[in-house]
């Protein structure tokens, strides 16, 4: 979703004359010492404002929803929010006109005046509107471009300014089918930065990935693209969301099949700041104003989910960045959900609080509470500084010219480019430079950018350089290095070969890579091995090599992983490591890994040395082995291991761990379940059995096929005692019951020591299933 917020706390100042509800909403607001907030457009003025634009004139553009969940996909069915024109009239920093600039439209997810027009993305449209006679309405709508698919929310946004005088677009991974005005179709899954020029024309795919949503855009100094994002990762460890540098032809977390649409130049970029399921939105870079010299191109992002507005001071790091976090505008509010910041005019900082209507795609917000209509509010330095612009130091106003002369095409700055490329010079210059010269391709630089990989500083760096190989497509010229005594040129070329389809790469020209002790280069080998599958017989040697190697742990593993998996279908690589996992010798790391990755092969088909490998590792006296054995019988859906998966959980001598997971396996194809598994299911239910044990017994029992006479025993001798870790899937198991077994049910519960919390959830999900029953269950 586009929306996130944040922010940071202390005084409070409060407006006399505003109603009691926005100052109320003013109570809950902190900003750290020596700022102030205040209203800048209460929500009479302004209702479930999501994007916000200020006009050279002082007016202030609002993308504004109507507070309806309508399904993103449906929102053009029913064209509801508008886009407001406000003024502040005598100038106190108080919005009080409002005008509705245009109405009955989708979705505005982004505003844009500029060329003394406002663009707004309103997907799967990219529209311009023109207010002709200057009094705060549109006279005239035209949509430049169309084919961006919605979803939901996370799907078109923008526009935004670029520092090259092209407009910018971003797209979630929602798909896309456009006609570009020249005819050019244009049609892909992957989450993307477009830009285009005002009018429309020469549309272009900048970079994306498999991300979900890019959302808003910002340029530091240098010309280096920057904006916030949602999932670079499934939720993990605590992280999902992240600010990123967006680079030329970069293609970015997070693993997905649509990264197939991109060229490669190795791993994945990285994320310039990571953070957890925040819902980041709207970003503002401070480029002037009054804070003072320390604010200066510090970044402000809105944060949806934490309530919050962020600081984040920008640290050069290498050609990228890092950054230094903290809160700056927070609220005690949970319904408080910052979309978007601005910096005005005077040096001060909106901030767009949208309210507490939005749901949609929203895993964290779960009520829609549209009486909460937000506002718009207004941070000020307590004592303002001298007004101050941000201004480009020389190497980054040479960076910045080099961005804009590649985007532009300036084939005449083709030479100066070339000089720029030099290790003496700084790494973003060298970046941009790189930028450039792949975005001219003329291919008299390839040499000159071969040469300059050999002094990489970082990713972003190398990254640029070898995409501007590809860009120039000097096959002739890259060949002459794929043997060069200098691995980084060496490196550089093969990936770039390989981009490029190169019917000459061979096997033997990557193998030398595996065995370097640099692991970026043993990975760039891997990588690249992995893409050639009719290199099997040669690769699968290398693999069986270090299958066998003692020292090979589980990280030594998943970096084989992708070359496994491209060789997999390779007959003697197949008969090799079913044997390695019967053999005592081969570390047990190892046979797990093995185990682990045939569990998860795409490959439909196990050759028979396989069957037969599972088939001796059931019974094998080392649990481990066995169970990850059971797991690939589950994961697969194999049937042919049926009797002897019973024999393991019928087993009283085996240890309920596995038990439970040979029943899981099998229990796809069971009918009926048998009265003594049933029994050993009920008896795990316990609270001194272990709780891993306990929680997977009562999913089996819930997924079994349970008959009514077993029903109304689990109801009479287990739910009574179960506690809230057991009872959801032990409720959930009477779907569909016949009435006696319903009604042991509602008794059961009646009698339990459970809340209504704990098993209302669990009731909800079956409760019109339940016939006869279903009324006194929806009582409870």
């Amino acid at each position: 979703m586009r929306f996130l917020i944040a922010l940071i706390g202390c005084p409070l100042l409060l407006i006399p004359g505003l109603s009691h509800s926005a100052a109320s909403g003013l109570d809950t607001l902190s900003v750290p010492e020596g700022f102030t907030i205040e209203i800048a457009a209460p929500s009479d003025v302004s209702s479930y404002p999501m994007f916000i634009e200020q006009a050279p004139s002082g007016h202030l553009f609002v993308a504004e929803s109507s507070g309806s969940n309508i399904k993103g996909k449906d929102v053009n069915a029913q064209p509801e929010c508008m886009i407001l024109r406000l003024e502040d009239n005598d100038r106190d920093g108080l919005y009080e006109t409002r005008t509705v600039f245009a109405d009955k439209i989708g979705f505005p997810m982004g505003v844009l005046w500029h060329d003394n027009s406002l663009y707004v993305a309103e997907p799967p449209h990219f529209v311009r509107y023109w207010d002709e006679d200057n009094d705060g309405i549109s006279d005239r709508k035209e949509t430049l471009l169309s084919g961006w698919a919605i979803l939901n929310s996370a799907s078109l946004h923008g526009p935004f300014l670029g520092p090259d005088g092209w407009l910018y677009l971003t797209h979630g991974r929602h798909g896309y089918d456009i006609t570009t005005q020249e005819g050019q179709l244009l049609k892909g899954t992957a989450a993307r930065i477009w830009r285009c020029k005002p009018d429309g024309t020469q549309l272009e795919q900048v970079c994306g990935g498999g991300f979900d949503n890019p959302i808003e855009l910002v340029w530091t100094p240098s010309g280096d693209m920057l904006g916030t994002m949602t999932y670079f990762t499934d939720p993990r460890h605590g992280q999902r969301d992240g600010l990123m540098h967006w680079v030329e032809g970069g293609a970015y977390p997070k693993v997905h099949p649509s990264l197939d649409e991109f060229i490669r130049t190795g791993p994945l970029m990285p994320t310039m700041t990571k953070f957890a399921r925040i819902a980041p939105s709207g970003l503002a870079i401070y480029d002037a104003g009054n804070f003072g010299a320390a604010y200066m191109g510090n970044l402000f992002s809105a944060q949806f989910n934490p309530s919050r507005v962020q600081r984040h001071i920008l640290h050069r790091d290498g050609s990228t960045y890092r950054t230094e976090d903290s809160d700056f505008l927070w609220s005690s509010n949970p319904d408080f959900h910052p979309t978007d910041v601005e910096v005005d005019a005077d040096g001060s900082l909106l901030v767009a609080d949208t309210g507490a209507w939005y749901v949609d795609a929203c895993p964290i917000s779960r009520v829609s509470k549209p009486e909460i209509k937000g506002a718009i509010y207004r941070i000020r330095a307590t004592t303002p500084q001298a007004h101050a612009t941000l201004q480009p130091t020389k190497t980054e106003a040479l960076a910045l010219q080099s961005q804009s002369e590649g985007v532009n095409r300036k084939h005449r700055a083709y030479k100066k480019l070339l000089k720029q490329l030099a290790p003496e010079q700084p790494p973003y210059v060298r970046r941009a430079a790189a930028e450039a010269i792949g975005l001219l391709k003329n291919t008299k630089a390839t040499p000159d950018l071969l040469e300059a990989c050999a002094t990489p500083v970082d990713r972003h760096l190398e990254h640029a350089l070898i995409y501007a190989l590809i860009q120039l497509g000097d096959e002739a010229t890259l060949s002459q290095h794929v043997y060069d005594s200098r691995w980084p040129m060496r490196k550089a070329a093969l990936i770039a070969l390989d981009q490029l389809q190169w019917d000459g790469l061979q096997a033997t020209h990557v193998l030398p890579l595996l065995n370097q002790e640099d692991p970026t280069l043993r990975e760039c080998g891997l990588w690249i091995a992995s893409r050639h599958p009719e290199w099997g017989d040669t690769m699968a040697q290398y693999i069986l090599t270090q299958l066998n190697e003692p020292t090979l742990d589980t990280a030594g593993f998943d970096a084989l992983a992708p070359i496994l998996n491209a060789y997999a279908g390779n007959t003697a690589l197949q008969q090799h490591c079913a044997a390695l996992t019967l053999d005592d010798t081969t570390s047990k790391s190892t046979r797990l890994s093995l185990l682990a990755f045939l569990a998860n092969l795409k490959s439909n088909d196990l050759t028979e040395s396989w069957q037969n490998s599972i088939a001796t590792l059931l019974q094998h006296k080392d649990h481990d082995l066995a169970w990850a054995a059971i797991r690939i019988i589950q994961q697969r859906g194999l049937n042919q291991y049926d009797k002897a998966l019973t024999e393991t959980y019928s087993q009283t001598q085996q240890p309920t761990h596995l038990r439970l997971a040979a029943l899981r396996a099998h229990l796809p194809r069971l009918k009926k379940l048998g009265t003594s598994t049933f029994t050993f299911l009920v008896e795990q239910l316990g609270s001194d059995n272990e709780l891993a044990n306990r929680q997977e017994a009562a999913r089996l029992l819930r997924d079994a096929p349970l008959n009514t006479k077993q029903l109304i025993h689990l109801a009479q001798n287990a739910l009574p005692q179960a506690d809230a870790l057991v009872s959801g899937p032990l409720i959930s198991a009477y779907e569909n019951a016949e009435e006696k077994a319903g009604a042991a049910l509602i008794t059961a519960v009646q009698a339990s020591d459970l809340q209504p919390h704990q098993y209302r959830t669990a009731l909800q999900g079956i409760v019109n299933t339940l016939g006869p029953m279903q009324n006194q269950a929806q009582q409870l």
